[in-house]
């Protein structure tokens, strides 16, 4: 094949790519997974006894999260060794409106127990879109263990 008819299959690729993503819709609940962790709250602390979540074999997608703990990210830093794991991902940005579309947040790790800068020492971009009622994530696996995304705030009901 030339060289021009490479550039033009390459370039029908990329625009059918282009076009399709923008009309992808996340929200049906066929378009995403679901995360139903309730230890993936900020209001969970993780015990010495948990195995710490880790989300390195995490499936890069849309995700919703629900659970009884809440289904949003939070966007202030968790303290490290919340959301069941050791270093929470946390979004970094505010939450979309539901007629912002799909946009880009940036997910910090906490490592530290400080705040500021600190809290946000590795970070990764997410997609977020505002579904009207509950919120979809675009989510990458994390580079290493013990590292999971965070969502929710309120304390899981104590087993027993």
């Amino acid at each position: 094949m030339e060289r021009s008819a490479w550039m033009c299959l390459g370039l029908l690729v990329w625009v059918s790519s282009c076009c399709l993503a923008a009309e992808f819709d996340p929200c049906p609940s066929v378009n995403h997974m679901v995360l139903s962790n309730v230890k993936r709250s900020a209001g969970y602390q993780t015990q010495a006894s948990d195995r710490p979540l880790c989300d390195t074999q995490l499936v890069q997608g849309w995700y919703r999260f629900q659970s009884g703990a809440g289904g949003e990210m939070p966007n202030t830093c968790p303290d490290r060794l919340r959301c069941g794991t050791v270093a929470p991902v946390w979004m970094n940005g505010k939450v979309p409106s539901a007629t912002d579309g799909i946009t880009t947040a940036r997910a910090c790790a906490n490592f530290n127990d400080t705040s500021g800068p600190r809290c946000c020492q590795r970070s990764i971009d997410i997609l977020v879109k505002n579904c009207t009622g509950f919120l979809v994530y675009y989510l990458k696996p994390t580079p290493t263990c013990s590292i999971a995304y965070c969502a929710g705030d309120r304390a899981p009901c104590p087993a027993g």
